[in-house]
C-alpha cells in the first residue's frame, strides 16, 4: 500500500480518504463574529429608530404639532406606523440569522405592513385648490427628504444584517430597507403639516420601493463580497 493512502497514526483506505478531505475543508476556515442576540438587535433598532424620529420632530416640527396629536386618529397613525416599523425591522434581523430568512409568511406580513403604511395615508384630507404645479413644489422638498431620512434610517437594520448570515440577502435587505423608510414615513407625519392624501402617498408612502429596492441591492452586494474576500 502507497504511502498516500496511510495517515501519521496507521490508518489507510477509506478512513485516510476521510481524514484528507476534512483537513482539505477545515484548511480555509477562520473563526467568526458570534451574531449579537435577536432581541438585542431589536432593542438596538427600535432606540436607532426612535431617536431619529424625536430628533426630526424636535429640529423641525410640523407647525400644528400640538393640535396634530391631540387628534385621536393621529394617535392611532403613530402607534400603527411604529408597529410596522418594529415588525419590519424584527423581520429584517431575523433574516441574519441562518435558516430563517424570509419564506412567504414573513413576504406576507412585511406586504401587509406596506398597505397599512400605503391605508394611513389615504386617511387624509383631499386639497382640490392646489394646482398641479404648486403640487409637486410643495411635494418635492418632501420626496428628498423622506429618501434621506429613510436612507440614514436603514443603515442600521442594514449594517446588523450584513454582520450576520443571512442565506437571502437581497430579500432580508429589502425588508431592512422598508423598515427604514417607514421609520422616515412617521417621522414625516410629525414634520409635514400637509395631510392631503396625494401628497402623502407619492411624496412620503412611496419612499418604501426605492429605498426597499436599494436596500436589497446593497445587501446583495455586500454579502457577494464577504463570499469573495
Amino acid at each position: 500500500m502507497s504511502d498516500g493512502d496511510r495517515t501519521g497514526d496507521g490508518r489507510d483506505g477509506p478512513a485516510a480518504a476521510y481524514d484528507r478531505t476534512v483537513e482539505q475543508l477545515a484548511a480555509g476556515l477562520q473563526p467568526v463574529r458570534r451574531v449579537w442576540p435577536f432581541r438585542g438587535r431589536v432593542a438596538i433598532w427600535v432606540a436607532c429608530a426612535v431617536a431619529l424620529v424625536i430628533g426630526t420632530t424636535l429640529v423641525t416640527p410640523r407647525s400644528d404639532l400640538a393640535s396634530y396629536l391631540a387628534r385621536p386618529i393621529a394617535r392611532l397613525e403613530m402607534g400603527l406606523l411604529m408597529a410596522v416599523l418594529v415588525w419590519c425591522g424584527a423581520l429584517a434581523l431575523r433574516g441574519a440569522i441562518p435558516g430563517h430568512g424570509p419564506a412567504m409568511s414573513a413576504w406576507g406580513l412585511a406586504g401587509l405592513g406596506v398597505a397599512i403604511v400605503a391605508g394611513l395615508g389615504m386617511l387624509g384630507g383631499v386639497d382640490q385648490s392646489v394646482s398641479i404645479e404648486q403640487f409637486v413644489t410643495q411635494g418635492m422638498p418632501c420626496a428628498m427628504m423622506t429618501l434621506g431620512l429613510a436612507g440614514i434610517a436603514a443603515c442600521a437594520p442594514l449594517v446588523m444584517v450584513g454582520r450576520g448570515f443571512p442565506l437571502t440577502p437581497a430579500a432580508t435587505g429589502c425588508i431592512a430597507g422598508i423598515a427604514g423608510a417607514v421609520t422616515a414615513v412617521l417621522a414625516m407625519r410629525l414634520h409635514c403639516s400637509l395631510d392631503a392624501v396625494s401628497h402623502q402617498l407619492i411624496f412620503h408612502a412611496l419612499a418604501l420601493l426605492p429605498v426597499g429596492l436599494i436596500g436589497a441591492l446593497a445587501m446583495w452586494a455586500w454579502q457577494r463580497l464577504k463570499t469573495e474576500s
